[in-house]
């Protein structure tokens, strides 16, 4: 089988015409074989995206027509994954606070979502989260890992792959959960305190409380990063 983005560009060309294309034209334009073009063409028309118009060539059909586009959506969708990423990776003080203002977007919502659908087995596993969050800080350790699985697994419980995957990203990335930990190491008590809050929360079934709670942390941790930004 051809290369699917060989089969996209000669779509493309075809696509570019006023009218029906030949084989000829399309390989001076593409600087492809006759063998090679000809394989295309026939494998295009076999799946009825071409279709044959007298002896002046190829037009495309409207199934054609109908997968450039999906391609065309496919290509931008895969431009704005690759930005996202970049974006996440960049560890520069601005970056941190964006992302920390698209977390206030999504996490809340989590927040509210797990205390909505939480069972019991995900509410063990929170608090197992929080309390190994509390010893590993009181131990003087960073706590990063204990930090970020509980804000992953808060979003996990609302059985939302978008939710996940995208925070997942977000913190992930370049580590960039170990930046937000560096910038409120001064203020370790406060982040134990807001996540029993939201833990609390969802224990509760209390899904405006724990949105709120959490929204709260966030704002914390925004205020951590900004005391941080100034002291550099």
């Amino acid at each position: 089988m051809t290369d699917k983005n060989n089969l996209v560009l000669l779509l493309k060309e075809i696509d570019k015409a006023d009218g029906p294309v030949g084989a000829s034209t399309l390989c001076k334009n593409l600087f492809c074989s006759q063998a090679t073009i000809g394989r295309q063409l026939d494998e295009l028309e076999n799946k009825g995206y071409l279709k044959k118009f007298s002896n002046k060539g190829r037009v495309l059909t409207p199934e054609g027509l109908n997968f450039l586009k999906l391609e065309d959506l496919n290509y931008s969708k895969s431009e704005i994954a690759k930005e996202l990423v970049n974006l996440s990776i960049d560890q520069g003080g601005d970056t941190l606070l964006e992302i920390i203002r698209i977390r206030e977007l999504l996490e809340p919502y989590a927040a509210a979502g797990a205390a909505e659908r939480a069972t019991e087995r995900d509410i063990y596993n929170l608090e197992n989260l929080a309390f190994a969050h509390r010893i590993s800080l009181s131990q003087g350790l960073a706590g990063n890992e204990e930090n970020l699985s509980f804000h992953l697994e808060i979003a996990r419980i609302n059985n939302n792959r978008t939710l996940q995957k995208t925070l997942e990203l977000l913190l992930t990335a370049n580590n960039a959960y170990v930046e937000f930990s560096k910038a409120g190491e001064a203020q370790r008590e406060q982040q134990v305190t807001d996540h029993f809050r939201i833990l609390n929360a969802i224990h509760e079934r209390d899904a405006n409380g724990a949105r709120s709670a959490m929204y709260e942390h966030l704002e914390d941790v925004a205020i951590d990063v900004e005391k941080s930004l100034k002291r550099k």
